[in-house]
């Protein structure tokens, strides 16, 4: 039989309907609905005989089913949405949430989904928000993936590797004190800096709660992926084991012969700094060694917050502390920190570890499995969406120590 008709008048073609479709066949629109949405419905039940003939049916009117239609019937729309409090697609090759996202998007095709992308803002002071409208923008998918994590500030800047290397790289112990002066003012810009981004972190993290919790409120499924907001055990997430990955680096080091080791962070701790923190005590513990042989150095002078066992001014006073004795090997949180002190680290004085997964030539680094968690939050969220009720579910990944082999043992050591 030929295709459709034109209707009479209208001088274009008419949609065909699954009425059309159902005459066509000689059967109920409700056994059409049911071939087409691949689905039965209360006592309908459809033979393979009439099956084929409806898609014949289906194929000579050149219908088309309408989509919205169809997800209606089965009850989804196939769609997870992804959404982050910053850009993700940035021009920054080593942004962590371009990871994320190729994993979420793997995983989200494997089992036959679409993906929506969710920016909106609530203005351009206030950020990115679920509820920008008042309401929750995610219900246009099934469910929805959230990043939650940082933007890849100067740290990132430095799986380049070499912008920064200069600075504190070609400072050892002789030559700190001569540039301290100069290193102290551009430090107190970055200082400056860095208590605004502080501030503007705090805000996004506080809405970012607060936005998760409405979210849980309303049952709404979602699944976190990163670990900014994983201390909430109602939440379900994807995160990497940073306190596990840290332990391991110190264990690593101290079979090297390392006794005296600093684990260095910059200024306000957000949560992944805590975790490593955690990890790092732990490990010290385990090997017996004291707080003054294996501190937490806090850059920036600042040990107020409890979280640091002493304060540096700066990444050349941390080379200079560490070259005349302070420590044997240091675990850097931000890349740029480690890549930096790489050349310093050349003279043998000590060793470093990149905890931020930089990718500085040479530099021993942990790596954080971002693409996999990307593709685990896909797979905790269908879960969620395959069940009713029970409470969260959570995944922890191991993390990689990177080039442990090129760990350099402590100077003077046989």
């Amino acid at each position: 039989m030929g295709r459709a008709k034109q209707a009479a008048g209208t001088g274009g073609r008419r949609r065909i309907t699954q009425a059309d479709v159902a005459r066509h066949a000689g059967v109920s629109t409700g056994i059409v609905s049911s071939v087409v949405n691949g689905r039965d419905y209360g006592s309908i039940r459809v033979s393979e005989a009439t099956r084929d003939r409806v898609w014949r049916s289906v194929r000579d009117l050149g219908y088309v089913p309408n989509i919205a239609a169809r997800n209606l019937a089965r009850g989804s729309n196939r769609l997870i949405g992804v959404f982050a409090y910053r850009p993700l697609l940035t021009a920054a090759d080593g942004d962590p949430g371009r990871a994320f996202l190729a994993g979420i998007e793997e995983e989200a095709g494997r089992a036959g989904y679409n993906l929506l992308l969710f920016t909106a803002a609530q203005d351009a002071a206030a950020g990115r928000s679920v509820y920008a409208d008042g309401v929750n923008s995610l219900q246009l998918a099934d469910g929805s993936v959230l990043i939650t994590t940082e933007a890849p500030g100067r740290e990132a800047e430095a799986n380049e590797a070499d912008a920064g290397e200069a600075e504190a790289g070609e400072a050892d112990a002789g030559e700190a004190d001569a540039g301290e002066a100069d290193a102290g003012e551009a430090e107190a810009g970055e200082a400056d800096a860095g208590e605004a981004d502080a501030g503007e972190a705090d805000a996004g993290e506080a809405r970012a709660a607060a936005e998760t919790a409405a979210l849980a409120a309303e049952e709404y499924p979602f699944v976190l992926v990163g670990d900014a907001l994983a201390a909430d055990p109602a939440l379900s997430c994807a995160g990497a084991d940073h306190a596990g990955a840290t332990a391991d680096a110190v264990r690593a080091l101290a079979a090297r012969g390392h006794r005296r080791i600093a684990l260095v962070r910059h200024g306000h701790p957000g949560r992944v700094s805590g975790l490593r923190g955690a990890g790092f005590r732990q490990a010290r513990a385990a090997l017996g060694l004291t707080a003054a042989e294996a501190p937490v150095v806090a850059l920036g002078g600042g040990t107020g917050d409890g979280a640091a066992d002493r304060g540096l001014q700066d990444a050349a006073g941390l080379a200079a502390w560490a070259a005349a004795g302070g420590a044997t090997a240091l675990l850097a949180e931000e890349p740029a920190t480690a890549a930096g002190l790489r050349g310093a680290a050349g003279s043998g004085a000590f060793a470093v570890v990149d905890l931020g997964g930089g990718r500085a030539p040479g530099l021993p680094a942990v790596d954080v499995p971002r693409h996999e968690l990307g593709r685990e939050a896909v797979r905790l969220l269908l879960r969620l969406l395959d069940r009713t009720g029970g409470g969260p579910l959570r995944s922890t990944l191991s993390c990689t120590l990177r080039g442990a082999d090129a760990l350099a043992p402590p100077p003077g050591a046989a």
